[in-house]
C-alpha cells in the first residue's frame, strides 16, 4: 500500500496523507460499534459478535449497493480453502443454506490431519485438490445464487 500511495503521489493523483485519511474514515465508518462519527470511542459496545457482524454487513451493503449477492466481492484469486471459508461465512450471515458437513473435528490439529488426508486421497487418485475445491465453491455459490434469485422478495 505504501508503495502504491507513493507512486500515485509522484504522479499527482493523491498523497499518502489522503490514503491515511481515507483508511481512517473507512475504519470509523465500518465500525460504528467502536467509534462515534467524529472518531472518538463509543462508551459501550455491542454484547455479541453477531451484533457486530450485523452492523458490519449493514454498513458494507450501504457502501456497495451494486453488490447485492452474498458472494459478491470475494476475490477470485483467493486460494480455494480461503475462498471456501469466506463463502461459507458470508452464506451463514446471509441465512443461506450450507452444504453438508463431516464429523466435527475436536481441534485444529484434527482438522489439519483431516484436510491433509483429503489432499493425500486426491493426490493418490490423480486429482488436484485445489482445482476440485474451487469448482465445488463455484457450484455452491451458483446454487445459492439460484435459490436466492428464486426467493420471493
Amino acid at each position: 500500500m505504501v508503495l502504491h500511495a507513493r507512486l500515485a503521489e509522484e504522479r499527482g493523483a493523491f498523497t499518502f496523507d489522503d490514503v491515511a485519511r481515507g483508511l481512517g474514515a473507512k475504519m470509523i465508518r465500518r465500525n460504528p460499534h467502536v467509534f462515534r462519527p467524529d472518531g472518538s470511542l463509543q462508551d459501550s459496545f455491542p454484547a455479541t459478535v453477531e451484533e457486530i457482524e450485523q452492523t458490519w454487513d449493514t454498513v458494507k451493503r450501504a457502501e456497495r449497493p451494486g453488490r447485492p449477492g452474498a458472494f459478491d466481492g470475494i476475490p477470485q484469486a483467493l486460494p480455494a480453502l480461503a475462498k471456501a471459508q469466506k463463502s461459507l461465512d458470508r452464506a451463514a450471515r446471509a441465512g443461506l443454506g450450507l452444504p453438508a458437513g463431516v464429523p466435527i473435528p475436536e481441534s485444529e490439529d484434527e482438522l489439519g490431519s483431516l484436510l491433509l488426508a483429503v489432499v493425500r486421497s486426491a493426490r493418490d487418485n490423480g486429482m488436484d485438490a485445489e482445482r476440485a475445491l474451487r469448482a465445488a465453491v463455484r457450484r455452491y455459490q451458483r446454487a445459492q445464487g439460484d435459490q436466492n434469485d428464486a426467493a420471493p422478495s
